[in-house]
């Protein structure tokens, strides 16, 4: 998909428009360019999308969209700190599943302010305790329903963990979990054995529930690990194992997640976010060109452009990742004679027509293009 977003480079704000594998010359935001809708107070601030008002312990108390509807529903980004004991005989793999059941340390922030820059709107917060300190800015852009936790954190705990806990007010009996080429679903709710041992999920771009009214999305751009039981939704940021290596993640960390509300029927609208989270813009001088590969369905993604194996050709990878069949067209400008599909080692298995690329759920499609 098009992306239109701001940028910032050498001090200075620019809006880019780029289109899928392309690139597009920056355009200046004018100096004092105004943004009527940003408003802030000690405790509240918004971008006239998402409106935030924020608790005593630093989360989220109320996330009130343009309509007025809410999507908090006990707090998000609460931050917590979990006893983390020893777990045999793999310490640094393992979680212990009674942490569940014990009640963390909530952190509170000892430090607050809200600035304006150029297009976002940022509350900074500093938590601090006796072996750790986390910094996080809390961003909203304008036009975006994205708030994101830009997070550094100086980490000098033994067998804690820390967290951030999310309690949304869309909330459904499964988690959708991002892995490579699509998403699984995870049982929210705690009923049988099964469900029960899932304290712990892995989710790689993003987790998502919903129900019939909406549903909340948690992005990140490397904290995998996950815990969506009974309303809530828990990123597990950092842990202080000691075994097999006595030091591990103990210094600096810095990362950023977010979260963001969604109708039922857009989960692409997150996808897309993700993507955007993980692959930021890139900053390159004199360089234009229009987009080498695109698709005409939200729910296709292009994965991966690269040279074929065998040298003769380039290799298009694309998937489904909505989980629903889907008819889709490719346009590139990449000049070719002929287009076959081919399996994952590049095996040709047929011609393929580039206008109408039929997807089963989840399905990935390698296309070489042949000069």
């Amino acid at each position: 998909m098009p992306r239109r977003e701001y940028t910032k480079v050498e001090h200075r704000w620019y809006t880019a428009e780029v289109g899928p594998y392309a690139a597009a010359a920056l355009t200046p935001l004018a100096e004092a360019l105004p943004y009527p809708e940003f408003a802030f107070t000690p405790t509240t601030m918004t971008n006239g999308i998402l409106s935030l008002r924020f608790a005593p312990d630093g989360s989220i108390a109320s996330c009130r969209d343009a309509a007025g509807v809410e999507h908090s529903k006990n707090g998000l980004n609460r931050l917590t700190l979990h006893r983390d004991p020893y777990q045999w005989p793999f310490d640094a793999w393992d979680i212990g599943q009674k942490y569940t059941t014990r009640t963390p340390r909530t952190l509170t922030p000892s430090h607050v302010s809200t600035t304006i820059d150029g297009p976002q709107i940022i509350r900074s917060q500093t938590f601090s305790w006796k072996h750790g300190e986390v910094e996080q800015r809390i961003v909203l852009e304008a036009g975006s329903e994205l708030v994101r936790f830009e997070t550094h954190i100086d980490w000098h705990e033994k067998h804690h963990m820390l967290r951030a806990d999310f309690w949304p007010e869309h909330y459904g009996a499964v988690a959708k979990c991002e892995i490579q080429f699509g998403h699984i679903e995870r049982a929210t709710t705690e009923l049988d054995a099964p469900s029960t041992a899932q304290f712990e999920v892995c989710a790689h771009k993003w987790i998502a529930t919903s129900n019939d009214r909406g549903g909340f999305a948690l992005l990140n751009d490397g904290k995998y690990g996950h815990r969506a039981k009974s309303g809530l939704i828990s990123l597990n940021l950092l842990r202080s194992p000691t075994f097999p290596d006595k030091s591990a993640d103990q210094g600096s960390h810095s990362f950023t997640y977010a979260f963001r509300p969604f109708a039922p029927d857009a989960l692409a609208d997150v996808i897309g976010d993700a993507y955007r989270l993980n692959n930021p813009l890139l900053i390159a001088p004199g360089v234009e060109f229009d987009s080498v590969a695109s698709v005409d369905h939200p729910g296709i993604v292009i994965e991966t452009l690269k040279p074929a194996e065998n040298q003769r050709g380039v290799i298009v990878r694309l998937y489904e990742s909505l989980g629903e069949p889907t008819t889709a067209a490719l346009r590139t400008t990449l000049k070719h004679s002929h287009a076959s599909e081919t399996d994952l080692i590049e095996r040709i298995t047929g011609p393929t027509d580039l206008g109408r690329l039929e997807f089963t759920p989840f399905e990935i499609k390698t296309i070489l293009l042949e000069p």
